[in-house]
């Protein structure tokens, strides 16, 4: 629900200007890179190796879906072609994995010692 509201000042915006597209770039970017290393650091306790992993296969998989999209050239997605719908694409399977991986987290955090009782 709260990425809903992260979108939702810009259903009363028409057209973004460049500039102040990428400083909603940036900020986003910002917050994602701060929560990523703060999965980096509560995977710590499991082990090295399992957070490099970890890290090695989503920069793989972004890179192998770049790779495969980039090659399509008449790609269409609703009423975006092109360089659009790839883009669009691409965001569409990183937030599938991304909402795969913290569903699984939920599941995980729910299925411990205390259960359904800790949330």
């Amino acid at each position: 629900a709260a990425s809903g509201l992260g979108a939702l000042p810009f259903f009363f915006v028409g057209r973004l200007s460049a500039k102040l597209a990428g400083v909603a770039n940036a900020l986003a970017c910002g917050v994602m890179l701060a929560a990523s290393f703060d999965l980096v650091h509560e995977g710590e306790p499991y082990g090295a190796g399992y957070v490099i992993l970890g890290v090695c296969v989503g920069a793989i998989f972004i890179a192998c879906m770049q790779r495969a999209l980039h090659g399509c050239e008449d790609v269409k997605f609703a009423a975006l072609e092109g360089a659009d719908a790839r883009k669009t694409l691409l965001m569409v399977g990183i937030m599938t994995a991304h909402s795969l991986g913290e569903g699984s987290g939920v599941g995980v955090s729910f299925s411990g010692a205390k259960g359904w009782a800790q949330g």
